[in-house]
């Protein structure tokens, strides 16, 4: 970032035919020393994004405004405050009381988000006003389907392969960017994967049955296992080309 991360929203945008698509903003409501990470996904069409609260077989849940949090002490909660299910608007995904590991304490990789997108035209068109911090993606190889976007905070002395990735091939499309300085030490990591995506079967707490989501674009917010898998990902590309 050209200046550092503030309460003021950070919005990250994905470059489509006829503009670009909103589909996450970053505010830091702590102080660039001693960071809170906020995370908030953009709904549109009625549609937007579904969230699943843990894993593909928890409960389903809606809302217009749908945020997840990280907070200095190691804290995430999912956050969907206009749920009418009490129980619902305030989530720790893995269970009341757990905490991962502080901001301020993030030596590597801490993987947080996986955002699944079957449809960009699901998304807002949007157009950041003056003044506003964003960052603008374009990957036609990838966004012109299906793919999936992991997203992490790293340490910033962190190795991180950057750039586009692909076989001879052309099977494999990955995109791996690095936004710097969104607290003090700290950097968001996102990678762009080429994703078939195929239906997610989940069990619906409001239904008492099994469901299929095989068109809405999702987001799943991960347990603190995903960074080991993350990490190997990151070596991997870190020897793609050699």
């Amino acid at each position: 970032l050209k200046e550092p991360l503030s309460k003021n929203n950070f919005k990250i945008t994905l470059s489509h035919s006829n503009g670009f698509r909103g589909f996450l903003s970053i505010i830091n409501f702590g102080t660039y020393s001693d960071p809170q990470l906020k995370f908030t996904f953009y709904k549109a069409q009625g549609r937007g994004f579904i969230n699943f609260k843990n894993d593909i077989d928890s409960s389903l849940i809606m809302g217009d405004v749908v945020e997840y949090s990280y907070h200095k002490d190691g804290s995430a909660l999912l956050k969907n405050p206009k749920s009418p299910m009490k129980w619902l608007r305030y989530i720790n995904p893995q269970g009341t009381g757990y905490r991962r590991i502080p901001l301020k304490e993030i030596t590597s990789v801490e993987t947080i988000l996986h955002i699944g997108i079957h449809d960009l035209k699901q998304l807002p068109l949007l157009t950041p006003k003056q003044k506003q911090q964003f960052m603008g993606y374009d990957a036609p190889n990838i966004f012109n389907g299906k793919f999936s976007i992991y997203v992490s905070i790293v340490n910033s002395n962190y190795h991180i392969a950057k750039g586009m990735f692909t076989t001879e091939a052309g099977n494999i499309w990955i995109k791996s960017n690095l936004i710097d300085n969104i607290a003090e030490g700290l950097s968001l990591w996102l990678l762009f994967v080429k994703d078939d995506l195929p239906s997610t079967t989940f069990y619906s707490e409001k239904f008492k049955r099994l469901l299929s989501v095989s068109d809405t674009n999702f987001y799943k917010a991960l347990k603190d296992d995903a960074n080991s898998v993350m990490i190997r990902q990151n070596n991997q590309l870190l020897n793609w080309n050699e």
